[in-house]
């Protein structure tokens, strides 16, 4: 179950604008020195918690781009982190209000985001966002 919705997450994800490629995992098993795979959105589990008729599951997910420094020194750091904060905002809203909330997924402990640069070998800009959703619980009881 919990695979499915990490997918459905990606897709989420995928189908909005400034998001080019969506994975999951570790982010150290990501090719980042790959310039196409940008706008890049992580998405990682970081656990999941047994409700009853529900089941919660928290994520952290990174949305990012690269910086690019050929017109120093301005760069586009605040444009990365303009339409990645974007991103995020239409994700959260789409659990909150659209698709995902159909499907009755609920958005619960949504932390505050946090902007980044230069958080990996190449140079980086973007928003990390944890949350929790909760879904129902689908298994049958055997």
């Amino acid at each position: 179950m919990v695979a499915e919705v990490i997918e459905t997450l990606k897709q989420e994800f995928l189908n909005e604008p400034f998001c080019n490629t969506a994975t999951d995992g570790d982010i150290f098993d990501v090719d980042l020195d790959k310039v196409t795979i940008f706008p890049l959105t992580h998405v990682m589990c970081t656990g999941f918690q047994d409700l009853g008729s529900t089941i919660a599951i928290s994520f952290s997910v990174l949305c990012m781009d690269i910086i690019d420094e050929t017109k120093k020194p301005i760069t586009n750091k605040s444009n990365i982190w303009n339409t990645q904060s974007d991103l995020v905002l239409r994700v959260l809203g789409s659990i909150r209000r659209g698709n995902l909330s159909d499907s009755n997924w609920q958005l619960q402990d949504v932390s505050a985001s946090t902007l980044f640069t230069e958080r990996f070998e190449n140079n980086l800009a973007g928003v990390e966002q944890s949350f929790t959703v909760v879904i129902p619980n689908t298994m049958t009881i055997c």
